[in-house]
């Protein structure tokens, strides 16, 4: 009944009403993951980004828990905003930890690595997209194509080295082509 009231309150955009039930669920179990989201999810809809932040960095790693998972991925995505590329990247690698099904930290480990010109570190997890079925032939050629020539401003300046102009990204670039016999 408790879960219905926040989902309720949650859809209704009654961050506060969230935020309190929320907190009475961590007053009786201060792990709970679910409930950890749910503040964060309000605490952000009131414009404390900030606590959020810190609210879903308190959320324990747990294997297998979809919460969790979340908690650490808001995290990467907070720190994105803020322009941290390291705990972009710390944060994906644990929301991977309790999760690695997650479709869209996979997708982001694999874009934040390749737009740190680490694309070869990034390609088990787009082999674990096409795994999922999140991915076809198609998509796994757009996903790679489009991460080469990134036009985004705030990753080319998180992640300079993905500049295809860059000569590091280029000679990288090259060896891969040359590792699969492609050079035309």
């Amino acid at each position: 009944e408790q879960e219905k009231r926040i989902q309720t309150a949650l859809e209704a955009k009654d961050f506060q009403k969230v935020l309190n039930e929320s907190d009475k669920l961590l007053v009786a179990n201060p792990n709970d993951t679910r409930a950890l989201w749910w503040k964060g999810e309000s605490l952000e809809g009131l414009g404390r980004n900030a606590e959020a932040l810190s609210n879903y960095q308190d959320a324990p790693v747990v294997e297998g828990d979809v919460y969790s998972a979340r908690c650490k991925l808001r995290c990467s995505e907070l720190y994105f905003q803020q322009g941290n590329a390291n705990e972009v990247e710390r944060y994906l690698r644990l929301a991977l930890k309790a999760r690695e099904d997650l479709v869209e930290a996979n997708y982001q480990m694999y874009l934040i690595l390749t737009l740190q010109a680490r694309r070869w570190e990034g390609e088990p997890f787009l082999i674990r997209l096409a795994n999922l079925g999140e991915a076809d032939l198609e998509d796994l050629v757009l996903m790679t194509l489009s991460s080469l020539y990134i036009s985004d401003k705030k990753g080319r300046e998180l992640f300079p080295l993905s500049n295809p102009g860059n000569e590091r990204f280029r000679l990288i670039d090259a060896r891969m082509a040359f590792d699969r016999n492609a050079l035309t």
